[in-house]
């Protein structure tokens, strides 16, 4: 088994149920672990998939969305690389920190993992 990991991908976003979040942002770290079946070695980012590709993808959808819940932001990320990449596998992680609440914490995060069929 391959596993192609991003952490703590530092990003800020427009995303959330309060106006305040949709106006100011929100500061945002995200993981993104891809599992493939082991495949064979050679040396060449032309036969892998590149991480690169796989942060600057994040990075689209964070900017040309706006969206309430990270679970939708969670799931766009899973079915956009699902499409692209074919993993067996797929597990996105979006923490929001700053939370508009009085409670101190410091963070809140959202987990979903999707599998091939």
């Amino acid at each position: 088994m391959l596993k192609i990991s991003v952490k703590n991908l530092k990003i800020k976003g427009y995303h959330g149920v309060f106006e305040d979040e949709k106006i100011n942002g929100v500061n945002l770290a995200v993981d993104v672990e891809l599992f493939f079946k082991k495949q064979k070695i050679n040396d060449s980012i032309d036969e892998t998939v590149n991480y690169v590709d796989i942060v600057e993808h994040v990075k689209r959808i964070n900017n040309d969305n706006n969206f309430d819940l990270l679970e939708t932001f969670c799931q766009k990320i899973i079915n956009d690389l699902m499409k692209l990449y074919s993993p067996k596998s797929i597990t996105v992680r979006i923490r929001k920190f700053n939370i508009y609440q009085k409670e101190e914490l410091d963070f809140v995060e959202v987990e979903m993992e999707e599998k091939s069929e």
